[in-house]
């Protein structure tokens, strides 16, 4: 707009013209000056600045357990600083100057944005925060809510936008001190697992979902990092809006093939075994037990297995039992296949056998040189005049408890 004589005419600018600013212009213009001005005039202390973050982080428990959030990433948990330590930051580190607002609202997603700018250093750094208002169906939150989850976007923009600005070598130390005091001592340990159990368990978080986020199945297996882990989790739900279920989901109530637990050695053994005899349709040998076995027994074993190639003509064929009144008789043994599994069993129990007898014979050196009386007890519960491999069940404690005296002996 231009002004001839007394006419004005709209529309038209003079390209000389200096256009004015509005009211809100000019008063962020002269706040910002006013601003740089002084930080120039009263310039910060980096050693200062440092002392006094570690001292407000640290100042009690609460402070410094609000100071970290942590959340789960693909099975790991990634923590960092909070809302409330950028807050510290950004107050010990002084002259600085940081806003937030919402920028965009299209229905399902808002978006706000956050921008640092250090007034001595004339550096500027800003972030965006993108955040749902609609639940899982599709509905728009309510209005306080929407007011909540702004908030919320809001203070993690303003942390992304301050850790931006001050570097980390200033505050690294204040918030490594903020985690030590959240996670405490071992002797500490015990309560403050009481209490996060506790605090969960008013949340709606049971104990089970707890030491599933921090993959454990027990609350005794809570270790110190994972303290600090659940307190940074805390953080997040109660300073940045973060989604308790996403957090702690809950475990399967039904047990599924992918979760089911892994089967012992010896389970897997036994559903083998049971595979194999329903292969062969046909009832094994009893094998005869190392309990019942001699030194005679098992030279008569091992005369058997050079004999004979294949079974052995000590163990007759089996043959199947006969079928009870309500079952289908069972289908004729192979002959050939019993036989081989018989001579098979006739090999593990020549070898156990062996290997027992050199454990005995080792053990029973060892305590005729070191304990002779403790060895003749050894005999006399087992009703025997030399240890052999049946009874070397016996000797294992005895030989262990030897061993132990003679360690605390050489210590003292």
């Amino acid at each position: 707009m231009t002004q001839a004589g007394n006419e004005v005419f709209e529309g038209e600018v003079d390209a000389g013209e200096v256009v004015a600013l509005t009211n809100v212009e000019s008063v962020t213009r002269a706040e910002v000056d006013i601003q740089i001005a002084t930080a120039h005039h009263y310039p910060r202390s980096v050693r200062k600045a440092k002392a006094e973050m570690i001292a407000m982080a640290t100042i009690d428990e609460d402070t410094a357990a609000s100071c970290m959030y942590s959340v789960p990433r693909e099975g790991k948990h990634i923590q960092g600083p909070s809302a409330r330590m950028a807050e510290i930051i950004a107050q010990c580190w002084g002259n600085i100057r940081v806003v937030s607002r919402v920028t965009d609202d299209d229905g399902k997603f808002i978006v706000c944005e956050s921008v640092c700018h250090d007034l001595e250093r004339n550096y500027v750094s800003g972030s965006q925060v993108r955040r749902r208002v609609t639940t899982k169906t599709g509905k728009r939150y309510s209005d306080d809510m929407i007011v909540t989850t702004a908030n919320a976007a809001c203070s993690i923009a303003a942390r992304n936008a301050v850790l931006k600005v001050v570097p980390k070598v200033i505050w690294k130390q204040a918030f490594d001190a903020s985690r030590e005091i959240t996670t405490g001592n071992a002797e500490t340990l015990t309560n403050r697992r009481a209490k996060l159990l506790d605090y969960f368990q008013k949340l709606g978080v049971n104990p089970d979902r707890v030491c599933a986020a921090v993959n454990h199945t027990a609350p005794e297996e809570i270790t110190l990092d994972d303290i600090a882990a659940l307190r940074g989790m805390a953080t997040a739900i109660r300073e940045e809006g973060a989604d308790i279920d996403e957090l702690f989901p809950g475990p399967n109530a039904k047990e599924t093939p992918a979760n089911r637990p892994a089967a012992s050695r010896t389970d897997a053994l036994n559903q083998k075994m049971a595979s194999n005899s329903a292969k062969t349709d046909a009832p094994k040998p009893e094998p005869t037990t190392r309990e019942h076995a001699g030194k005679a027994q098992a030279e008569k074993l091992a005369e058997a297995l050079k004999e004979t190639p294949g079974a052995p003509t000590a163990a007759p064929a089996p043959t199947a039992p006969p079928a009870a009144p309500n079952q289908a008789p069972a289908p004729t043994v192979d002959p050939e296949q019993a036989a081989a599994e018989s001579h098979r069993v006739l090999e593990v129990q020549a070898e156990e056998f062996a290997a027992g007898m050199k454990i005995a014979k080792d053990a029973e050196k060892f305590l005729a040189k070191i304990a002779p009386s403790e060895l003749e007890s050894a005999k006399a519960m087992c009703g025997i005049a030399s240890i052999t491999g049946q009874s070397i069940d016996v000797l294992r404690p005895l030989v262990y408890g030897v061993k132990l005296s003679q360690l605390e002996k050489s210590a003292k």
